[in-house]
């Protein structure tokens, strides 16, 4: 068992709203919860890896653990999910068992909401974590909030954890020589591993990249916590109809990255290109040699754009956490210049 291995690529598939929700359905329909209170009496961790526990109506159950849901068991009881991972690599498996269980049974008092998705555990949660999953988000916002006859599904990433969405919206933004369009995420999990997130991001045609930018980008954000679904998809209808500021705003960035230009000759100018990668956009140094390379092999123009766009390429083959993280680094980029 290792809790670290997740791999999520955004799948540019085509795929039509029907599809979309209809998928999202399938997925539930395998989908249960369960509560656990006092935790650390009524469950443990096996020998063999299952996640044993007695729910509030007194039925007890054995499942496996996803990764994810060993990494919240983990955190909820402190354990670091690497350290676990190399017992389960060692064969330590009942070493593992008894440390979990250790920490487990100190929580006495302290209640679970246990995620289940085809008698494996997907997610383990607080009480107070509350539901609003891929099917309910779905049904909030296509349709009358995101239009299918406006916006198209250009990219996406849905399982019984996650649900990522990238929506074109076909009307090019004002940028000379650039095929650029205006578009929408939606970012959520079932199981806590990201707050359910509508924004605004920019989609380049030619090379099917994106970019997030900070301040003009997040539509609507909002934790799985007291959630308000009527409450949250009301918000995101407000803040669209703001939709032609953020084109504005994200034209008038790009014009400014365009002109100010970026200087490779000499070693010195391409430390401190690497050194800015590093603090501005967060990227470590492999990364930044790979952005960089775009540029010398005269993929983009030799522009703070350029650059930008440079980053929205070497993000694509990554994977989906990844692959956000660095679109937020390429906005943080963008927003500098």
């Amino acid at each position: 068992m290792n809790s670290t291995n997740i791999t999520e690529l955004v799948n540019t598939s085509k795929l039509t709203f029907n599809d979309l929700f209809a998928n999202a359905e399938n997925i539930q329909k395998d989908c249960f919860d369960y509560g656990v209170s006092n935790a650390g009496i009524n469950s443990y961790l096996s020998e063999m890896g299952e996640y044993v526990f007695t729910d509030d109506f007194g039925v007890k159950h054995y499942m496996p653990l996803q990764p994810w849901g060993q990494n919240c068991l983990c955190e909820k009881i402190g354990v670091p999910p690497a350290f676990l991972d190399k017992c389960y690599a060692h064969g330590f498996n009942e070493l593992s068992a008894d440390i979990v269980n250790s920490f487990l049974g100190e929580k006495t008092k302290t209640d679970f909401f246990v995620r289940s998705y085809q008698n494996r555990v997907r997610g383990i949660l607080s009480k107070r974590y509350s539901p609003c999953d891929a099917p309910d988000i779905l049904d909030g916002l296509l349709g009358d909030i995101i239009d299918e006859k406006e916006w198209n599904i250009k990219g996406h990433f849905f399982n019984e954890e996650r649900l990522h969405v990238r929506f074109v919206k076909e009307e090019p933004l004002n940028v000379d020589n650039e095929v650029l369009f205006p578009a929408l995420v939606i970012n959520s999990s079932d199981v806590g591993r990201c707050s359910l997130n509508v924004a605004f991001y920019i989609y380049r045609l030619a090379c099917t990249n994106g970019l997030l930018v900070p301040e003009i980008t997040s539509i609507r954000r909002q934790v799985h916590l007291g959630i308000k679904k009527d409450r949250f998809f009301e918000d995101v209808r407000h803040d669209m109809a703001n939709m032609k500021i953020m084109i504005a705003n994200a034209e008038e960035l790009i014009n400014l990255a365009r002109a100010k230009k970026v200087k490779m000759t000499t070693p010195e100018e391409i430390d401190a290109l690497l050194a800015e990668l590093h603090s501005k956009a967060k990227l470590d140094k492999d990364e930044s040699k790979a952005v960089l390379q775009f540029l010398t092999d005269g993929k983009y123009e030799m522009t703070r754009w350029g650059l930008v766009n440079s980053i929205t390429e070497y993000a694509r083959d990554q994977t989906l956490e990844t692959r956000l993280n660095l679109e937020r680094s390429a906005g943080l980029l963008l927003k500098a210049a």
